[in-house]
């Protein structure tokens, strides 16, 4: 989940992966972290156990901000920039068609997923 308005872009959640986890302890950098290449082993998923640990927190979202909810597959492919540069020169109604193009025309390998929301 991404928190997009006209100061920027933040990210609000972290994927749940075996290179997320190593980023955050430090045992690879950013950028070893993008080209990882076992950056889909993921460390939650649904289905697997009977109990799975969830995250779960509040933001606001105040006029003029959008939260975008998007899969690796829109992530993996678009850096922050690129993200927030689309945000900033598309239509909202238009935000999930232009990630989706944005995404596939850079490989497309994995199911991509757009969902907006404006406050």
């Amino acid at each position: 989940v991404y928190k997009l308005s006209a100061d920027g872009i933040e990210q609000i959640t972290k994927d749940h992966s075996l290179a997320q986890q190593m980023l955050d302890s430090g045992q690879i950098t950013q950028e070893e972290f993008k080209n990882y290449p076992k950056k889909n082993i993921i460390t939650r998923a649904l289905g697997i156990d009977e109990k799975v640990d969830i995250d779960f927190d509040f933001t606001d979202l105040c006029e003029g901000e959008t939260l975008l909810l998007c899969s690796d597959g829109l992530s993996g492919l678009l850096s922050d920039e690129e993200i927030f540069e689309i945000y900033k020169n598309t239509d909202y109604e238009l935000l999930c068609d232009e990630y989706i193009k944005a995404a596939n025309a850079k490989g497309g390998y994995d199911n991509i997923t757009a969902v907006v929301m404006k406050g």
